[in-house]
């Protein structure tokens, strides 16, 4: 009940904030049914807002992927392209910033063909997905010129700066056999250990530090399992020993003892 109080207050400052007075009964001339009425219209809107945001965030699910010698070097080659490409904009960025003028998202999507070398397998898609993370880079360092913070300039990726490539809406599929087909890399082993939930909008395939390669399918739909803001009872949990969770309903989880059922 707190929560829900608390929610139809900020509606109330909101409403007081665009109105720009204060609120009493000398100069607030609504009658209290009607901003009582309003209070529960703007706060239905804002959990609506809120569950149709959860609606649409994503959630990763990351696999282990077991390329072969040759696919292996055909991924290295395409991040290689990425990271190229990526370095390609930050000079033409440069370029006309000394010129007197800022470059823009168009002129460089048309500039993209000749820029990707034609030996290179990299996907459009992925060329693309590029283009929109320069830009993206450049709206946050100029988020952060608005603050007030300090700023430099967007850096030339070196080889170890650059392992990803992201293959977004398509050019990938999950087959059956623990299996991933990239566009213009081919069908990779891939180890599937958990079911994937949600509608697969993009796969991110990275390789690590140590070589290791693996690829994030990126999923959404996944807000079902968040708390609503019409929740209004609480519950107190407590972390033990003997039980794992204790909660004020009285529900117990037993302690799972992973250690010991490592060691056996």
């Amino acid at each position: 009940m707190n929560k829900v109080k608390s929610n139809r207050s900020m509606a109330a400052r909101l409403v007081i904030s665009r109105i720009g007075t204060t609120l009493t009964r000398e100069n607030f001339y609504i009658p209290e049914s009607r901003f009582l009425s309003k209070l529960d219209h703007m706060h239905a809107g804002m959990v609506k807002n809120r569950a149709k945001k959860q609606e649409y965030e994503m959630k990763g699910f990351k696999f282990r992927l077991y390329p072969t010698k040759t696919q292996e070097a055909r991924l290295d080659h395409s991040i290689n392209a990425c990271r190229m490409l990526y370095n390609e904009f930050v000079a033409e960025s440069r370029l006309a910033y000394r010129e007197g003028y800022k470059v823009r998202f168009d002129e460089l999507q048309r500039m993209i063909p000749a820029m990707v070398p034609k030996d290179a397998p990299l996907y459009s898609k992925a060329a693309q997905m590029v283009l929109w993370q320069f830009y993206a880079n450049i709206k946050t360092l100029s988020s952060k010129s608005r603050k007030g913070r300090k700023i430099g300039v967007l850096r030339f990726k070196p080889r170890s700066r650059y392992r990803s490539i992201n293959y977004n809406q398509s050019g990938f599929r999950f087959l059956q056999g623990d299996t991933l087909k990239l566009s213009k890399i081919g069908k990779i082993r891939c180890v599937i250990h958990r079911k994937v939930e949600g509608k697969i909008k993009g796969v991110i395939v990275k390789k690590d530090l140590d070589g290791r390669w693996f690829a994030t399918a990126m999923c959404e739909g996944m807000g079902a399992k968040y708390c609503s803001l019409e929740r209004k009872k609480m519950v107190g949990l407590d972390v033990g020993i003997t039980n794992f969770i204790h909660d004020s309903d009285g529900h117990r989880i037993d302690n799972p003892q992973i250690l010991k059922k490592s060691e056996k």
